[in-house]
């Protein structure tokens, strides 16, 4: 244990000096960057191969639960740190979703100069399984061709692009991205 944290000091002390190094200009942050995920990497990587619960060691540098109660686990660090990264992955998954959809529809618009047209994505695990399209009913593009382009913009199978023309498809006046 005591020749890992030495490791792991020497890295972070490595990383310092890197820094020092390092010019200062706009790619300074993005080094700085690296270098912070490489020693926390390795910090990570030393408390999955101990195996042990740090919470002792580590409690005399003040990881106490808030009120003062005693140390938190390594393994209640853990857990926080997914439900963290998965709220963070369910929100950038939404608004990566609605940009498509307003992209997409932007893209529809200046291909075929439908203006009044709506889209929605169903994704999955970073998947689109469906696409669904929604014209105004006076619309004269045929809806094999808005399949086909759709396709081919999200490089996906034209079966999963579904095409609806008119109110009762889900399109209402002003709704129109």
């Amino acid at each position: 244990m005591k020749e890992a944290m030495r490791s792991l000091l020497a890295l972070v002390l490595l990383a310092g000096f890197i820094e020092l190094l390092l010019p200062h200009d706009q790619m300074r942050r993005y080094s700085r960057m690296v270098v912070g995920l490489l020693v926390l990497f390795s910090l990570l990587q030393l408390i999955m191969t101990t195996g042990t619960d740090l919470s002792g060691e580590v409690g005399g540098l003040g990881l106490l639960r808030s009120g003062g109660t005693p140390p938190i686990s390594t393994q209640e660090v853990i857990r926080e740190g997914r439900r963290i990264r998965e709220s963070v992955e369910k929100k950038t998954a939404s608004a990566l979703k609605q940009r498509v959809e307003k992209k997409l529809s932007e893209v529809l618009t200046a291909a075929t100069g439908i203006k009044n047209n709506r889209t929605e994505l169903v994704v999955s695990e970073g998947r689109v399984l469906q696409v669904k399209i929604y014209l105004y009913p006076d619309t004269v593009v045929s809806e094999k061709y808005i399949k086909r382009l759709v396709s081919e913009i999200l490089d996906i199978d034209g079966n999963l692009v579904e095409v609806t023309m008119g109110v009762e498809g889900g399109y209402k006046e002003g709704k129109g991205r």
